[in-house]
């Protein structure tokens, strides 16, 4: 509001209250008196700027002024929030993407309008299929956020660089190379020969077959998980097989000291000793010459054995007695007395049991 002055003459005293005098020293810049001047300033000076300076410096204009300032820093502390809640709530999405990377419905749905996500089903070949809400990532996107690593004998339906589409069907070929070791048994063969130390008639098995081992490097091929080929690298005898050798009793001739020639169904060498004594032998015989002890279950008591060695003869004899000491191939041999049976001793000698 513009407030005109305006002077208001007033009856004075002249003896208390002397009339003031007016100042009528001239400018020192234009000669004119300095309440002219002022008085000039305020008529050139627009109505409407003195109004609104007067209506800011009131008490009204100033509270509107400060209540203007509140609401802007109000405004200005809301925007700040909003922003700070809308990095939080990205940071939770990007969050959640990786730990749950098949789980995009849980978009806020303010995103979804700045970012379109479409359906895409993948079939990963080993039994597993995804179907997800995803963003419109490239095909190599999406499958990296699957924590998918693909090796170069993976094959994609699509290339890695195209664009996902609403509903697309993707599938993964994974292909994958194993190389094992195998072993075979390398069967072995039969040999038979004719023998002159089995009975005969008998059979009697001299060598014991062995299998013998191949050891192959195979190198297979699985897709998606099943064995499609394999491929045979190396192969080699790791343990040549061992025949088995079967003896077949034929039996013999020989002629004696005696110059007779005596038939026989086997012969063994055998490790003589000699011993002397009466008495009776294990198959209730009497000892005596002619009569010898052997092991039982090499030559059969009652067995008629011819005696031979280096040094001659001992003849015709008949098994009939056992030793605590004849094992195997050893026979003990009756003499008269001590003094032959130490001349003895040991000897090397042949016996052919009789058929």
């Amino acid at each position: 509001m513009f407030i005109q002055e305006k002077t208001i003459s007033k009856p004075t005293d002249q003896t208390t209250n002397p009339p003031k005098t007016t100042d009528t020293h001239p400018s020192a810049s234009s000669g004119h008196p300095a309440g002219s001047t002022a008085a000039s300033q305020k008529r050139r000076m627009p109505g409407f700027l003195r109004k609104a300076l007067a209506l800011i410096f009131s008490p009204r204009g100033i509270r509107a002024v400060l209540i203007s300032y509140a609401v802007m820093i109000a405004l200005t502390v809301c925007a700040t929030a909003a922003a700070v809640i809308v990095g939080v709530v990205a940071a939770d999405y990007d969050a959640s993407a990786k730990l749950n990377h098949t789980d995009y419905s849980s978009y806020n749905r303010v995103f979804l309008g700045f970012e379109p996500t479409v359906n895409v089903t993948i079939d990963l070949g080993d039994g597993r299929v995804i179907t997800s809400n995803m963003p419109q990532l490239t095909v190599g996107e999406f499958i990296d956020s699957l924590d998918i690593e693909l090796d170069s004998g993976d094959v994609l339906s699509h290339p890695e660089d195209s664009v996902l589409t609403n509903d697309m069907e993707i599938s993964l070929t994974r292909t994958e190379y194993k190389d094992v070791t195998i072993k075979d048994n390398i069967p072995y063969s039969t040999e038979y020969i004719e023998s002159q130390t089995v009975p005969r008639g008998t059979q009697k098995v001299v060598t014991a077959g062995q299998y013998g081992v191949s050891t192959r490097v195979l190198r297979q091929k699985y897709v998606n998980g099943k064995l499609e080929s394999e491929t045979v690298i190396s192969e080699s005898v790791t343990k040549k097989p061992v025949n088995k050798v079967v003896a077949t009793g034929v039996g013999g001739t020989f002629v004696g000291g005696d110059g007779k020639t005596y038939s026989y169904s086997y012969y063994i060498d055998v490790s003589a000793t000699a011993y002397t004594g009466g008495g009776l032998t294990y198959s209730g015989k009497p000892t005596g010459p002619g009569v010898i002890a052997v092991d039982k279950k090499v030559i059969a008591l009652g067995s008629k054995v011819y005696v031979t060695g280096n040094y001659g003869d001992y003849g015709i004899c008949s098994a009939e007695d056992i030793g605590g000491g004849i094992k195997n191939n050893k026979i003990d041999i009756w003499l008269p007395t001590e003094e032959e049976c130490k001349a003895f001793g040991i000897r090397r000698m042949r016996a052919y049991i009789l058929d």
